[in-house]
Parts: structure tokens; sequence; C-alpha cells
């Protein structure tokens, strides 16, 4: 009988091992690849960018810089040859290999003009009495009584 609590501990044991085991390396593997560090500027004033959309293209991986303008990314040794893309409102996208943001940590984005058209701006009386105008053409050319739609605006 002794034998067999013996060896009942000792399957326990292993068992309990190479459960320890396999959740190590499961931790681990992981967190092994390559690890992309730097900080992001703007290219006229030298100040850090915060919130900039970072991603490896093509893939789920991706982060954005925080409000030092830093940032990590950590992403698996098989895209070694990816392409880096920094986007951010207000400045133009750029995109770096990974192999060029190892060696040359300090990403620098250009702001971006974006030309608008006129905007004209209606206030709310004159816009109220456009959409009456309107509301009223469309229905009386649909043959529809002029008093219902006076009564329902």
């Amino acid at each position: 009988m002794e034998v067999n609590v013996s060896r009942d501990f000792a399957f326990n044991l292993l068992h309990k091992s190479n459960l320890c085991i396999f959740f190590l390396l499961a931790i681990t593997i992981p967190l092994s690849g390559i690890t992309l560090k730097g900080k992001i500027v703007d290219t006229n004033t030298l100040q850090p960018l915060s919130f900039v959309n970072i991603g490896v293209k093509g893939t789920r991986y991706g982060t954005a810089s925080n409000s030092t303008g830093d940032f990590v990314l950590n992403i698996p040794d098989k895209y070694e040859n990816g392409i880096v893309r920094f986007s951010c409102i207000g400045y133009e996208a750029k995109e770096m290999s990974i192999k060029e943001l190892i060696n040359q940590p300090v990403v620098k984005l250009t702001t971006s003009v974006i030309r608008l058209e006129e905007v004209t701006i209606i206030p709310d009386s004159t816009l109220r009495t456009f959409l009456k105008k309107v509301w009223i053409k469309i229905f009386i050319s649909d043959n529809i009584i002029l008093g219902v739609v006076i009564t329902f605006l």
C-alpha cells in the first residue's frame, strides 16, 4: 500500500511540475519578440505628440503614444520585416520599417494643412423657414392638402 501512495505522490508531483512548466512557457512565449521603444515629436517644434496611433501594417499589433510622446510596441519576431505606420489628426501619416525604427527611435511627424471650402452658417430661424418652404413645396407637388402640412409644422 505504501508503494502505491508513493507512486501516486510521485505522479501528482510530476503532473503539477509539468503544469507549472506549461504555464511558465505560456507566459514567456508571447513576451518574446521585438520590442520597439521610441518617442514621437513635431518636426518643427520638437514638442512631443500625445496619442499618436501606431500600428504594424497588415497586422493587429498597435499602440498609441502616451502624453509625453513615448511609446512601446511589442510584436512577434515574424514581423521583423514589417512596416510601422504613425498617424495623428493634423499631421501627415508616416511609415517606417521596423529595422529603421530600431536604429532611429525618435519619429518626427510633419503638420498637415487641410484646406476647407467656405462654410455658411445659417441662424436657426432662417433654417426653420427654409425647411418649412421645402416641406410645403414637396407636399404641394405630391397633391397633399396644404392645411395638413401647415398644421403638422
